[in-house]
């Protein structure tokens, strides 16, 4: 059983369809909604939007606020289709979508783009080694 999967089950949930249904996850996606992080656009793309998504799964069930990001159904569609082709972390594959996007669309939400210095260099270095 995978570490993802045991942690639901230690919370109480069969799967993870069953924690998205459940209170707790409602009462993350109220907190967010009423959060400074919510403006009520996807992250990446500033179309409405209709996900909250995960950045990383290693706190399911305390998730931070700062674990979550808004998506449209587009958008969050993408970033789970690439994590599967690219095999890579969840976190990264949502950021550096984002910010592709950002580069492609010239879309930038205002307020967006707080990475940490860590993040902005590896944000660099992924910009040189595509360039």
């Amino acid at each position: 059983m995978s570490a993802f999967r045991d942690r639901l089950r230690r919370l109480g949930y069969a799967s993870y369809s069953d924690y998205l249904a459940g209170q707790h996850w409602h009462d993350v996606r109220r907190r967010f909604y009423a959060s400074k992080l919510y403006k009520g656009r996807c992250h990446a793309c500033l179309a409405p939007a209709q996900n909250v998504h995960h950045l990383t799964y290693a706190r399911i069930g305390h998730e931070r606020l700062t674990d979550l990001v808004a998506l449209c159904s587009d958008c969050h569609s993408k970033v789970h289709s690439l994590e599967r082709e690219r095999g890579q972390r969840l976190a990264s594959v949502t950021r550096e979508y984002i910010r592709e996007r950002w580069h492609r669309d010239g879309t930038r939400p205002r307020g967006a783009g707080q990475w940490s210095k860590r993040e902005q260099r590896r944000h660099a270095a992924v910009k040189v080694r595509t360039a």
